[in-house]
């Protein structure tokens, strides 16, 4: 009986650890996405108030931003919204030339294993040819050898 108990299911409270875990993990990668966004709309404020002449230190309640038509936080969310597309884009755009260069890389390497083994085919039949090269030569050179006449050139 000592032995049963001693093999107890996990409790629930390693089951909250872990669900506890899973929640801090979450929170951080919100926390860095949360930074990223953070980031993409101070720069959109910025570009928006360089394209209306302001100040970036204006304030929201200043009275130059109120009269303004569509209203300063319509155009920051317009501005936000076209900088996330064109990254997106961007990164889409690196993505897929990520891949093309992997298919390049991926059929150069497909052509230099084709190209050794034409090599080593090329090599092979070229030493099964070797007896017949070297018969051949043997052959010319066990041959009667001609001897030139020789000419008279004084005469």
């Amino acid at each position: 009986m000592a032995e049963a108990s001693s093999s107890k299911p996990p409790t629930s409270t390693t089951n909250v650890n872990v669900d506890d875990i899973d929640k801090l993990l979450a929170q951080e990668e919100n926390k860095a996405k949360r930074e990223e966004l953070d980031a993409v709309y101070v720069q959109a404020r910025a570009l928006v108030l360089k394209t209306l002449s302001l100040p970036s230190t204006i304030a929201d309640d200043d009275p130059k931003v109120k009269e303004l038509q569509p209203g300063l936080k319509e155009r920051i969310q317009q501005q936000t919204k076209e900088l996330l597309i064109s990254e997106e884009v961007r990164r889409r755009t690196a993505v897929k030339l990520a891949m093309a260069n992997e298919g390049l890389e991926a059929k150069k390497k497909e052509e230099e294993v084709l190209q050794r083994k034409r090599k080593a085919e090329e090599d092979k039949a070229w030493e099964e040819g070797r007896e017949q090269r070297v018969d051949s030569w043997r052959a010319f050179a066990s041959g009667k050898k001609k001897k030139k006449a020789k000419t008279n050139v004084l005469g």
